[in-house]
C-alpha cells in the first residue's frame, strides 16, 4: 500500500513538473516574439536625438516661412540668436538679436548694420525683419531638397565654413539647394541654411542661423 501511495506521488511530482516546463516554454517563445526594445541601445538613441533634431529645424523654418517672430521665439535658446549670411563666424557684433526682442522683430522699425554685401562690400542696413526676408529665409528651405544632419549639404563654398568648429559639440541641420533657378541647374545659384542648436532642459534650442551661397 505504502508503495503505491509512493509512486502516486512521484507520478504528480513529474506531471506538474511537466505542466511548469511547459508554461516556461510558453513564456520564452511569446517574449522572443515579442522582445522588448532595449531603450538603452546607442543607435536607438542616436535616431531619436535624429528625429528631435530635425523636428525641432522644421518648426524654425516654419516659424521663418510663416514670419511667426512669437513662435520663433519659443524656439530661440535664452542666450538669444545669432544670424550670418556667411557660414564663417557667430558674432554677437552683428545679426544677433537678444531673445526678448524676437517676438517684437515685425514691429521692430529700427536699422541695423549686419554686415557687408559680397563684392562690392555695401553695408547691409535694414530692419531686422528685412534682413531675415532679404538675406535669411529668403528661400523655401523649409522644403529644400535637400538636408543633412550635423553635416553640410553643399561643400563648394567659397567663405570658409567654419561651422563644424563653430558648432564645438553642438548640434545642427543644414537644408539647401542645388540651384534655385527653377528649370536650371545654375551652378552658381546654389544655397545653403544651417540651424545651430543648443540642448537646453531636456530640448533643442536655436541659437544660430548661417547661410552659405556661391559668392564671387
Amino acid at each position: 500500500m505504502n508503495n503505491e501511495k509512493s509512486v502516486l506521488q512521484w507520478i504528480i511530482l513529474v506531471i506538474l513538473l511537466l505542466v511548469l516546463a511547459i508554461l516556461c516554454l510558453m513564456y520564452f517563445h511569446k517574449n522572443t516574439e515579442n522582445p522588448v526594445p532595449i531603450v538603452n541601445d546607442r543607435a536607438q538613441v542616436h535616431a531619436n536625438e535624429n528625429t528631435e533634431l530635425v523636428a525641432a529645424s522644421k518648426l524654425v523654418l516654419s516659424a521663418l516661412k510663416n514670419k511667426d517672430y512669437v513662435a520663433l521665439q519659443k524656439l530661440v535658446s535664452d542666450n538669444g540668436l545669432s544670424m550670418n549670411l556667411y557660414p564663417d563666424e557667430l558674432s554677437k557684433d552683428k545679426g544677433y538679436i537678444p531673445k526678448a526682442d524676437i517676438a517684437n522683430i515685425a514691429g521692430d522699425k529700427n536699422i541695423y548694420v549686419f554686415g557687408y554685401t559680397d563684392g562690392k562690400g555695401d553695408e547691409i542696413k535694414l530692419t531686422r525683419r528685412e534682413y531675415i526676408e532679404k538675406w535669411i529665409y529668403n528661400n523655401d528651405y523649409l522644403n529644400a531638397p535637400k538636408m543633412v544632419v550635423r553635416g553640410l549639404v553643399h561643400e563648394a563654398g567659397n567663405v570658409p565654413n567654419n561651422i563644424a568648429a563653430m558648432t564645438n559639440g553642438r548640434n545642427f541641420v543644414s537644408f539647401g539647394f542645388d540651384s534655385t533657378v527653377a528649370g536650371n541647374n545654375n551652378p552658381m545659384s546654389w544655397t545653403a541654411i544651417y540651424l545651430i542648436f543648443n540642448y537646453q532642459n531636456d530640448e533643442y534650442k536655436l541659437m544660430g542661423i548661417l547661410k552659405d551661397n556661391w559668392t564671387i
